[in-house]
Parts: structure tokens; C-alpha cells; sequence
């Protein structure tokens, strides 16, 4: 669990174990899954990131709306919060995996709604802020899950990450028939 580092850390706890035990969590209403274009193969290059974060942005607005500073933000049902999209928090997952993670991204702001809080996290530097993670769902054409992790600011409440958890680049072959012929 999270506690304040204030004068009286050790008997002021802002977020509970309780908050996000399995009874909490599988007590949340379905979460919607967003289907994504994951048949699209991209370029690694400065341009092709740029022209994803750009039509992210928009993506975005559109299910939520855009500030005085460009960026997209979408209100999440699960924390009844507005949450900042920027171009630097989209960049961030394009920096690698930008196969797996690009139809992600152009799709954030819709998966972002739909996300739901999971854990806090604590910085080891005191002058780094803290954050919390939201995780959702989307799906492939082929209907491949993508489990998606957010990780936002709790102060400017702007999401600073965005990543599929697992490597879909894995070389999809049968799996190997056993020897002694069980299933």
C-alpha cells in the first residue's frame, strides 16, 4: 500500500491494500475492450512517430476533448478523473515496439476511458512525483489481447507511459507435439 511521507508517515496512509484487493477489483463493472488495427506495419522513423502521436491526439479529443495546449483529455469513468494525453507520454511507447505498441496508441483515449486503477507507486527521489497505474483492454482484428498499462502523474494527472504488457512480436508457430503423445 501507499502511505504520505509526511511528519506522521508511519499512521497516515493514503491509499489502502483495500482499495485494490481481488474482492475490489473483480467487484468493477466489465470493462469495455477496444478493437484495434493491429494488421498495419510501420516504419521506424522519426516522421512515422510524429504523424501517430499527431493522429492520437485527435483520436483522442474525440471521445474526449482538447486544452488550451493542444493535448487531449479524457475523463476516466473508473476514477472519475481528467487525464492529460500529450504528445510526450504518446512518444514514450513508440520509442520501442513500435509495431505492438503504435495501434495502441492511436487508439489511447479510447482505451484510457475505459481503463481501471490498480496500484500506486512510490518513487524512490522525493523530488519525483507520484503516480499511479491504470491497466485496459484492447483486442487485435484476429482478437489477440493487448493488456494495457497506463501510468499517470498523480499532480498534473498526465499519463507519462503507455505499453502493451507483453511482447506479441514472439514467432507465432504450432507448439511442439509431445513424445509420449499426451496433450
Amino acid at each position: 500500500y501507499m502511505q504520505n511521507r509526511g511528519k506522521n508517515s508511519e499512521h497516515s496512509v493514503k491509499y489502502s491494500e483495500r482499495e485494490y484487493s481481488y474482492e475490489v477489483l473483480t467487484a468493477k463493472p466489465d470493462m469495455k475492450v477496444t478493437e484495434i488495427d493491429d494488421s498495419v506495419t510501420y516504419t521506424a522513423n522519426s516522421e512515422t512517430r510524429k504523424q501517430i502521436v499527431s493522429q492520437a491526439i485527435k483520436n483522442a479529443a474525440s471521445i474526449g476533448y482538447t486544452n488550451e495546449n493542444g493535448n487531449a483529455v479524457i475523463h476516466v469513468k473508473d476514477i472519475d478523473t481528467d487525464i492529460l494525453v500529450g504528445a510526450n507520454g504518446l512518444k514514450h511507447g513508440l520509442d520501442r515496439r513500435l509495431n505492438i505498441n503504435a495501434p495502441i496508441i492511436l487508439k489511447a483515449g479510447e482505451i484510457l476511458e475505459n481503463a481501471i486503477r490498480i496500484n500506486e507507486m512510490l518513487p524512490r527521489d522525493m523530488n519525483i512525483s507520484n503516480s499511479y497505474a491504470l491497466i485496459s483492454m484492447a483486442k487485435g482484428s484476429d482478437h489477440t489481447p493487448y493488456p494495457v498499462l497506463f501510468v499517470v502523474n498523480r499532480f498534473t494527472n498526465e499519463v507519462t507511459s503507455i505499453d502493451v504488457l507483453y511482447s506479441l512480436n514472439a514467432k507465432k508457430e504450432s507448439a511442439p507435439l509431445n513424445e509420449a503423445g499426451v496433450p
